[in-house]
């Protein structure tokens, strides 16, 4: 199973490196495309030609992503004589949790003695605060080492 790096903004930044490029003397990126897919059929987001030698922190600026989604992105660039690159191969990523209301686990652990539990607001669709406790206590165990 491969391990697919897991996003969680809502806005992600994509990047590459151009290796064809950084081997050839006096060569540059003066344009690049981006194309982000959920599939070959269905694009979200396609950059249009951007004059630019920027490859890194592009923000994507698609349609909105869900949680647990999967996407690919791509990229092609042009050098200074206007030649073109194939796309690259795609590169996998996959949307990790982005709303609270997408968690479903529950805190493991139990207020101190005398403590309340920690009101946090869940941001949820009633947008009523959720009442969670805090994180567990240290846990320790005593014990005696004899010579």
């Amino acid at each position: 199973m491969q391990n697919v790096p897991l996003v969680d903004v809502l806005r992600p930044r994509l990047g590459w490196t151009n290796e064809a490029l950084n081997h050839e003397r006096g060569q540059q990126q003066t344009t690049y495309e981006i194309r982000v897919s959920t599939s070959k059929k269905l694009i979200l987001w396609q950059s249009g030609e951007v004059n630019s030698e920027e490859q890194q922190r592009i923000e994507y600026q698609g349609q909105k992503l869900k949680s647990r989604q999967e996407c690919w992105y791509q990229v092609r660039v042009w050098d200074k004589d206007d030649k073109v690159s194939d796309w690259s191969i795609p590169v996998q990523r996959r949307m990790g949790l982005l709303n609270s209301s997408d968690w479903q686990a529950k805190w493991i652990g139990a207020p101190w003695q005398g403590e309340d539990a920690i009101p946090k607001p869940s941001g949820g669709p009633d947008n009523k605060t959720a009442i969670l406790p805090p994180p567990a206590p240290l846990l320790r165990k005593t014990f005696t080492i004899s010579k």
